[in-house]
């Protein structure tokens, strides 16, 4: 059965703006996303950062707006780490080819922003343990498994360990404008 008509509530509508595409309109959702993970951690232009899956790019796009410079990506798809370089990313790799491990403590050291969009729970507890010291690791999405998680790790290295999930209403407005005014940073 196919929808033809939706009733929303008008409080939660964003106009889109006249010049912009439909499909153009429907990124503004991953790039609200990416605004949203940005926004958790303390990232300042001068950060080094890491980003892991299919989110990235948007991630990417979020970076660049608040002037970061130094952005990492890894990806399994060639078309996304394409995308990431074209958006932004000063490096981008394919994990099957290099550690994603030895690349993060390569490139970020200690203090860096990592942000991990890959929805396995299973990698959660390593990317705590092979973390640099007091880096900021930001997870999203939606992680419904018991994940055994050490905490001798986390303390140890002093890391920050936020959970990010979807965006605000007023993130994806932000994201919204961004893309109709062009701005890329």
């Amino acid at each position: 059965m196919r929808v033809t008509v939706l009733l929303l509530t008008e409080d939660f509508l964003i106009p889109v703006p006249d010049a912009m595409s439909d499909d153009a309109a429907a990124l503004a959702e991953p790039l609200g996303i990416g605004v949203h993970a940005v926004a958790k951690a303390a990232i300042t232009p001068q950060s080094a950062v890491i980003v892991i899956g299919p989110i990235g790019p948007a991630t990417i796009a979020a970076l660049r707006l608040q002037g970061v410079g130094k952005i990492i990506a890894t990806d399994y798809s060639p078309m996304r780490r394409s995308l990431a370089s074209e958006i932004g990313a000063s490096e981008v790799f394919d994990p099957a080819a290099a550690s994603v491990d030895e690349r993060l403590n390569e490139h970020t050291g200690s203090g860096a922003a990592i942000y991990e969009f890959i929805a396995s729970h299973t990698l959660i507890p390593e990317r705590v343990k092979r973390a640099p010291e007091k880096a900021c690791l930001v997870i999203t999405g939606i992680h419904t498994s018991e994940t055994p998680l050490y905490l001798a790790f986390s303390s140890v290295k002093e890391l920050d360990i936020l959970f990010s999930y979807y965006y605000t209403q007023g993130e994806f407005a932000d994201a919204l404008a961004a893309m109709s005014t062009g701005k890329r940073q």
